[in-house]
């Protein structure tokens, strides 16, 4: 049920983010999202992975414990790791827009 709407998400955020190509930073702009979408859904799939093969080797409560911590931590990490992303994308979006704004 995770990995299905993990892969929802990166779905939704593929549509959002893009629009019909048009010219060549449109579809520049589009195969950069698609290949960002693609890696965090690869990411979380891996990690999903990682946690079930633990709980499947997991012989005891606690363990099953220890895998969901370690598994939550790395879902942390990962939603860092794409926040700090999206943040540097935008910052980097808004300087290209802002010297057009200055020529008007």
């Amino acid at each position: 049920m995770k990995i299905a709407s993990i892969i929802i998400l990166g779905f939704v955020l593929f549509l959002s983010n893009t629009a019909m190509a048009e010219t060549k930073s449109d579809t520049e702009a589009f195969v950069q999202a698609k290949t960002r979408i693609l890696q965090v859904v690869s990411n979380h799939i891996s990690v999903l992975n990682k946690f079930k093969s633990c709980v499947e080797n997991a012989k005891s409560k606690p363990e099953v414990g220890s895998c969901r911590q370690t598994k939550v931590a790395a879902v942390k990490a990962l939603r860092e790791k794409n926040k700090q992303a999206r943040a540097k994308e935008t910052r980097a979006k808004e300087m290209e827009v802002e010297p057009t704004k200055n020529a008007e």
